[in-house]
């Protein structure tokens, strides 16, 4: 996020080289804008800043003591709509996507198989795509759920 009145529409990562980017503190995404930071921004490295809450990370922004918010799609979409339009989303897609779930006790494959039953009708209904639609997430690929569930190991 940008403040709305800004010029600057970052859109990847990489456009954030020089710039000071507030983030919620120990977020996930936060090891990924460092790695982007020293393999693509040369002299020109991102100042991550980090704070004890997104809307300490927001209201930094909204006082230029940073130029964008990286943060959660939700909390992004819930950030602009608490700012009264202050703010604006620039990128269009989920650039370093969060992979959330249930967590079911290896062997307890009856609740497993429960729970995959309880939720496949709702993730086709309208309702569910509305719920995420309000709040700027997508569900995860296959592709993107095994790489979490390799990486959680």
């Amino acid at each position: 996020m940008v403040r709305a009145d800004d010029s600057f529409e970052p859109k990847t990562p990489e456009d954030l080289c020089g710039k000071r980017v507030a983030n919620l503190k120990g977020a996930a995404w936060v090891p990924e804008l460092q790695k982007v930071s020293q393999e693509k921004c040369g002299s020109n490295p991102i100042d991550v800043k980090e704070f004890a809450t997104s809307a300490e990370a927001a209201q930094a922004l909204l006082s230029r003591g940073a130029d964008v918010v990286f943060d959660d799609a939700g909390v992004s979409k819930a950030a602009l709509v608490a700012s009264g339009d202050r703010l604006k989303i620039t990128s269009s897609e989920i650039l370093f996507p969060v992979i959330m779930g249930l967590a079911v006790k290896k062997g307890n494959d009856q609740l497993l198989a429960g729970l995959k039953e309880a939720f496949e009708p709702l993730k086709s209904g309208e309702e569910y795509k509305a719920i995420l639609a309000k709040y700027n997430l997508d569900l995860p690929t296959d592709a993107e759920i095994a790489s979490a569930l390799t990486e959680a190991k």
